[in-house]
């Protein structure tokens, strides 16, 4: 994130922000584009499946998955092969190690806003992207 020149801490904010304020209606706009100007994907995506979420890493493998979630009411479903997830009922952290295909962890709640982040072989540049319907 760094070598975008935003400092770590106000991205952690602005995620901050857009978590709390996706759970009232009123703020949704305002956490869209949040997240929006945050995402710096290379072109992996992360999306709402049905009963989970989807990180598809494009078309390279995707080092150091670790798919991140908060909502109320969360229940894994479903944790794929070689994944180590754990859940709380308002917190999912699941590490996926490296993706090199669509892999979709089951996920049941409320109010969801997940995020991603990986990294690519021979670079230290870390991507983040969240959750898109």
């Amino acid at each position: 994130m760094r070598r975008l020149g935003i400092p770590p801490r106000i991205i952690t904010l602005f995620a901050a922000l857009a978590a709390v304020c996706l759970t009232f209606p009123a703020c949704a706009p305002i956490a869209g584009e949040v997240a929006r100007a945050v995402d710096n994907s290379d072109g992996a995506t992360l999306t709402y499946a049905h009963q989970g979420l989807a990180f598809d890493p494009g078309l390279t493998p995707a080092v150091g998955v670790i798919v991140r979630a908060e909502g109320g009411n969360l229940q894994l479903l479903e944790v794929p092969d070689g994944a180590t997830c754990t859940v709380t009922t308002t917190r999912l952290d699941c590490r996926l190690g490296t993706v090199t295909a669509t892999t979709t962890v089951g996920l049941s709640g409320r109010a969801i806003v997940a995020n991603a982040t990986w990294r690519r072989a021979g670079s230290s540049a870390v991507y983040l992207t969240f959750a898109r319907p």
